[in-house]
């Protein structure tokens, strides 16, 4: 995909998920890995982001699942079976799934994905049930122009929606610490 049609094409991509957050606020406070590290690291056309799960989005990315589960040469169909009902048991609730993302036009080692996460709420308590990772390969069209983005996401689900949590509790706080250290955190409150 050429590269003129490419940036633009992702900077609306941001504005379109930004604006689907409705009244939540995602603010990066901290940067240790800012845009010249993460161009080094995961090419020129990579974006990281951070967001509130959308329904659309949840339904999406839970097909996704299923479908690597299904895939999955690992697992026999008893161990296919038990990990969908695990899939299947999962829920949308608004404002109860933030997720982070990686979305580059090109695969990435492990070691480029190998991210640690640190969700609180204010009072330093995890603010997540569980975390669930995602991988997905993604030909994308925009008019004349098509490529391939290579997503890798992260699904924290809340222990409370972020519309119930207590004044005192907010905000949330991810960290996420990429290989050699470098960590950016964001503030996350209705």
């Amino acid at each position: 995909m050429n590269s003129k049609i490419r940036k633009p094409l992702f900077v609306l991509f941001l504005i379109v998920l930004v604006s689907a957050c409705g009244s939540v606020s995602i603010v990066k406070v901290q940067s240790d890995a800012d845009d010249a590290y993460l161009k080094q690291n995961y090419g020129e056309h990579g974006i990281h982001f951070v967001n509130v799960l959308q329904e659309s989005s949840f339904n999406y990315m839970m097909n996704a699942m299923r479908s690597g589960i299904i895939d999955n040469k690992n697992l026999n169909d008893t161990q296919r079976e038990t990990e969908i009902k695990k899939i299947n048991a999962i829920q949308f609730v608004k404002n109860g799934y933030l997720v982070f993302n990686i979305r580059v036009p090109q695969p990435l080692y492990q070691k480029q994905y190998n991210l640690k996460f640190t969700l609180t709420d204010n009072t330093g308590v995890r603010a997540y049930k569980d975390l669930r990772y995602l991988y997905m390969k993604n030909l994308v069209s925009y008019g004349n122009v098509s490529g391939i983005n290579f997503d890798y996401v992260w699904i924290f689900r809340l222990n409370k929606t972020l519309d119930t949590m207590q004044p005192g509790e907010l905000p949330l706080k991810l960290s996420v610490t990429y290989p050699n250290d470098r960590t950016n955190v964001y503030l996350i409150k209705p």
